[in-house]
Parts: C-alpha cells; structure tokens; sequence
C-alpha cells in the first residue's frame, strides 16, 4: 500500500519523493517493490477472509470492543528515529492495526492521565457500520470528563 501511495504521489506531482521519505516509509516502499503478483494475490485473499472472521464476531451481540492503545507508555520523542524503531513499533502497536486492515470503525481517546499528566489513551471499535455507537460514546466520554489539557503534562 505505501508503495503505491507513493507511486500515486509520485505521478500526481512529476518528481519521485521517496528520497524526501522518512527511513521506515523508505523501507516500507523498498519492501513493496520486492512484492511480486501472487504473494500480492495471495495477501489480500488473507486480509479478506481475516476480515470476515473479525466481523463475524460482532454477531454474537457485543456492541463495543475496549482495548489499549500501545502495549505500554508512550516512546520519547524520537523514538522512532533509531536503528530499532520497527522492533519498538511492533512491541508496541499489538491492539489496534488489525482494525486498520479489516476497515472497521474504530477511535481512540485519551480520556484519563497518568499520575505525571501523561494522557492514557484508550482505544475502542464497533461493528462495521456503527460509526454512530463510536460517535455518541465520544460525546459522553467528553461530556464526563474533558480530555487532559496539554499545558498540564509533564515529562515522564
């Protein structure tokens, strides 16, 4: 996907712009490159049948799915500069990728902070179609308690 993206970008303004890429974009477009036809073909008969299993659990009559964000505290500021930046990111990123692949609604809130300040964010996901259950609950969340300023947070 980020190999066409950048390919679409690519020919939409006249000039390559993946030396402009960051490392991990560069690396993600290197990889796509490599793909050929039939792992391609193969690959999104996966991602299909993967979505359908995850909707199918929707009909056992959960209304919401509740999850972290990250498997931990957020990373520093640069972070994700560094030679390990996949590794952290694949630590780190275990709850909510799976809803970008099967397309369904999901949001993510920050609606408590750590003892420093810190925002903990808290990721939710509805059944396909259910963009309206995300929204209300949105609204309830804020309405309850207003997300953490950013002037009140502290380095930790």
């Amino acid at each position: 996907m980020t190999t066409n993206a950048i390919s679409v970008w690519e020919r939409g303004l006249g000039y390559p712009v993946a030396d402009k890429l960051e490392a991990m974009d560069r690396l993600l477009v290197s990889l796509g490159q490599k793909i050929i036809a039939p792992h391609l073909a193969e690959t999104i008969s996966w991602t299909h049948a993967y979505t359908r299993r995850m909707v199918e659990w929707w009909e056992s009559g959960w209304d919401l799915l509740v999850s972290p964000i990250l498997n931990g505290p957020p990373p520093r500021l640069g972070s994700f500069t560094r030679p390990a930046a996949g590794e952290l990111l694949t630590r780190l990123l275990q709850f909510t990728p799976q809803f970008n692949v099967t397309g369904q609604p999901a949001m993510s809130l920050p609606p408590a902070a750590s003892a420093s300040g810190l925002p903990i964010g808290v990721h939710f996901v509805a059944a396909p179609g259910r963009e309206d259950l995300l929204a209300r609950l949105a609204s309830q969340i804020e309405e309850a308690e207003p997300r953490p300023s950013i002037s009140r947070l502290r380095d930790t």
